[in-house]
């Protein structure tokens, strides 16, 4: 973004860079390609437990409903009604709750590759514009990964100490509000910068070059 004479608000470092050189295109290139298989194996298993949570949801359902007819049925014996002691009615499942955490870490985990594959723009117009919409969605999205990524590798940690050492495991409704309010907060973060600041009007962007690729714009203001 350019002042009202023409000129750059950005530093060198941060402005457009166009073209780019030879071993920095190459650089990009092979980030972007690691990031595309990134993006395929996180895609690809978290899909699978998708599948894996589905089924074995539609499965508890049918064996919970099941098992509280057999608790609900009264038997006879002829004209007598037989005694027995009825059982307790089924407890209902829930899902692994580290299974739950890992389930959406692959989700940031995602968020990360789809900003590092945006890379593949880069090398392949050979230049880094910090105006268009290719800049402003790798700035974002590598902002929620990086930040939706630290927040469920921590909650993991918090979690495996508390079960592993203090041998306590938190109720399944903590660990499901837990997971919204960490996702609701990491969105919550991303949008306060560039709301605040008219996405950097005033500084030349807030998603600008961060030397190699697009990142935040470093608080210099």
């Amino acid at each position: 973004m350019a002042d009202k004479a023409g000129q750059s608000l950005l530093s060198e470092e941060s402005d457009s860079l166009s073209p780019l050189p030879s071993a920095h295109r190459q650089g990009l290139v092979a980030i972007a390609a690691l990031a595309g298989l990134s993006l395929v194996s996180s895609t690809l298993t978290l899909s699978y437990l998708t599948i894996k949570l589905v089924r074995w949801h539609f499965r508890t359902r049918k064996t919970l409903t099941s098992a509280a007819d057999d608790f609900l049925e009264v038997p006879f014996a002829g004209e007598e009604l037989r005694a027995r002691e009825p059982a307790k009615p089924p407890a209902k499942a829930h899902p692994n709750q580290f299974l739950v955490l890992i389930f959406n870490l692959l989700l940031a985990d995602i968020h990360q590759a789809a900003a590092f594959l945006i890379n593949a723009v880069w090398a392949g117009q050979n230049s880094i514009d910090v105006q268009s919409r290719a800049c402003f969605a790798q700035g974002w999205l590598v902002s929620t990964g990086d930040l939706a990524s630290s927040f469920f590798i921590t909650a993991i940690a918090v979690h495996t100490y508390l079960a592993v050492v203090r041998s306590y495991k938190p109720p399944q409704w903590v660990v499901y509000l837990s997971v919204v309010g960490l996702w609701l907060l990491n969105y919550l973060l991303a949008v306060i910068g560039p709301a605040i600041t008219r996405n950097g009007r005033d500084h030349g962007g807030f998603y600008v070059r961060a030397a190699a690729w697009v990142s935040q714009e470093p608080p210099s203001y």
